[in-house]
């Protein structure tokens, strides 16, 4: 067991059945008030399949967040008297991220868990959360932007860490980021720049940031400014709760950057609250070809595989577009909205999601649609966009494509001459049979799916 994998020695009391057992876990040496914290419960002795069910864990006037579950497998060979023998022990591990609003002391209840007939439990126990001290050593600052956003609009956030002293240890706490019904939160492009870790309940965030000095009321500070993308998904006003970081500050050298290791206090700073304005977009003036990008200077490129095509023939479209925005959730419009004519293309309902190029600079769609009737080229597409910094709705579009059309029209399958000559009507003289008494299908449309079915794409 590690230094800082330490068993609750007044709580974490096991209990065994059948050969299982469980025990309670801290991932910390210390327990204080509004500091997260990881309690890990250790079921020994179980099956790795099926996998057991994470017991629900509930400390009053605490928030708890289960971090999953995860089987750690033990295999043992012995050989005695020259016979060889292999055992297997799984040990599974369920861990909750706690967090005690106040110093005190609180009850955890006996935890349960069950693997078919497999079951063991702990015993009800206790743990004191202790007051953790403020310093003047660091500074934690969250830096939302001073305009309004808009619902879509992907902006910049900035968390900056200032610190005068050795530290290590630490553990931020963003309440902005566990909004993940309100905010999509990703890093900023690296661009060269290190990444300082951030865990954020079962997540992971990997922040590049820069170094840099700054004074704050007269004092000298190490600056460390991380860097996060983060897109509104509601529009409303958000009043955030104040960030945080704990650490050790003091001890002595080979930490963060060469910062301390040693046993310093374990202190915590706090930023005041923000206040977050997300604007819905508006009704008004909105595009035909507008399907919720967001951004700025977008642009929009069209290729065709070909272009001598004949009427019927399904032709793909690669579609490029550029702009300064993050371009993973960005979605095309429909084709027949951005310029196509549908009785001249037939074009697919949906578009799939596409995939990004070029380091993020762009994305690339391809989209599959059939010639209903000769062109001469494929029109110049329109994509629209809100821009966030105008406050007003802008549209680009590509260029044109030339087409080459081959081919007679297109008839439709009830029209089809039928190989035996129907006897003589009044009215316009209906095609003949080919030479030999064959049927003619010059010209005809001998398609056996449905229209839609006919743009989709092989799987060779």
């Amino acid at each position: 067991m590690s230094a800082r994998l330490a068993v609750l020695a007044s709580l974490l009391v096991g209990s065994a059945a059948f050969g299982q057992r469980v025990q309670l876990q801290l991932e910390s040496r210390e327990i204080y008030a509004q500091v997260p914290f990881v309690l890990a419960l250790l079921a020994e002795e179980f099956d790795e399949q099926p996998a057991p069910e994470q017991p629900r864990l509930t400390i009053s006037g605490c928030e708890v967040t289960p971090l999953g579950a995860t089987p750690q497998v033990q295999q043992m060979l012995q050989i005695i008297n020259g016979r060889q023998s292999v055992s297997r022990s799984v040990t599974w591990s369920f861990r909750y991220r706690v967090t005690a609003p106040a110093t005190g002391t609180y009850q955890v209840p006996a935890l349960t868990v069950v693997q078919g007939a497999r079951r063991a439990a702990t015993q009800p126990a206790t743990f004191h959360a202790n007051v953790i001290g403020q310093t003047r050593d660091m500074k934690v600052r969250l830096n939302l932007p001073a305009r309004s956003v808009m619902v879509g609009e992907t902006f910049a956030l900035t968390l900056d860490w200032l610190i005068r002293r050795d530290v290590s240890e630490q553990s931020f706490t963003v309440p902005l980021f566990d909004q993940v019904d309100r905010f999509e939160v990703a890093p900023a492009p690296a661009q060269g720049r290190r990444a300082l870790a951030l865990q954020l309940g079962s997540r992971r965030l990997e922040l590049p940031f820069d170094r840099s000095s700054d004074v704050v009321d007269g004092v000298q500070y190490t600056r460390l400014r991380l860097h996060a993308l983060v897109t509104p998904l509601k529009a409303g006003t958000l009043d955030v709760p104040p960030t945080s970081v704990v650490a050790t500050v003091g001890g002595g050298m080979g930490g963060f950057f060469g910062l301390g290791m040693g046993r310093g206090q374990l202190v915590k700073a706090q930023d005041v609250p923000r206040r977050l304005e997300v604007a819905a977009l508006p009704q008004a003036g909105r595009p035909r070809s507008f399907n919720d990008a967001v951004g700025e200077a977008f642009a929009l490129s069209v290729r065709a595989a070909r272009t001598v095509v004949r009427v019927g023939d399904p032709l793909e479209l690669e579609l490029t577009v550029r702009g300064k925005a993050r371009l993973e959730g960005l979605r095309l419009p429909r084709l027949d909205t951005a310029g196509l004519d549908p009785a001249v293309f037939a074009v697919p309902a949906d578009v799939a999601p596409g995939e990004i190029i070029e380091e993020g600079a762009a994305k690339r769609f391809r989209v599959t649609v059939r010639l209903k009737a000769a062109a001469r080229e494929i029109p110049r597409l329109a994509f629209s966009y809100y821009d966030a910094t105008k406050r007003t709705y802008e549209t680009v579009h590509s260029e044109p494509i030339a087409l080459q059309v081959a081919g007679s029209a297109v008839v439709g399958a009830g029209d089809v001459v039928a190989a035996a000559p129907a006897p003589a009507t009044p009215g316009p003289k209906r095609p003949e049979a080919a030479p030999g008494g064959g049927l003619s299908l010059v010209g005809a449309d001998l398609a056996l799916s449905a229209e839609p079915r006919t743009l989709a794409r092989p799987l060779g």
